[in-house]
């Protein structure tokens, strides 16, 4: 794979990476939006808008480094989609692991 391959790490219009991520996030928000009441909803949403946007956009989110932090240093866009994708399989893999130990009702 080669640094122009749409494909890596999210780029391009469509990848599999963004394609999947959408659907986990779609997934999460259906669930909250079902299950849950607005402000659960509305934490849900803001949640995965964020972590999408790691995944769609490693590049643009490893730049960011918000108004307060000192740090100047943009961050790997590897890194920065790898984590993306940790932070948007992990609640599914705890829910996953509660159903499975019976620890949910």
């Amino acid at each position: 794979m080669s640094e122009d391959d749409p494909t890596v790490m999210g780029r391009g219009p469509v990848s599999i990476s963004r394609i999947l991520s959408l659907l986990v996030a779609v997934v999460y928000v259906v669930a909250a939006f079902v299950w849950g009441d607005f402000p659960t909803f509305g934490r849900t949403l803001l949640y995965c808008i964020m972590v999408v946007a790691c995944i769609w956009l490693p590049e643009s989110m490893g730049e960011y480094t918000g108004p307060r932090v000192s740090r100047r240093r943009p961050s790997a866009p590897g890194a920065v989609w790898l984590l993306g994708w940790i932070v948007l399989l992990l609640p599914g893999l705890i829910c996953a692991y509660w159903w499975v130990t019976g620890a949910v009702n």
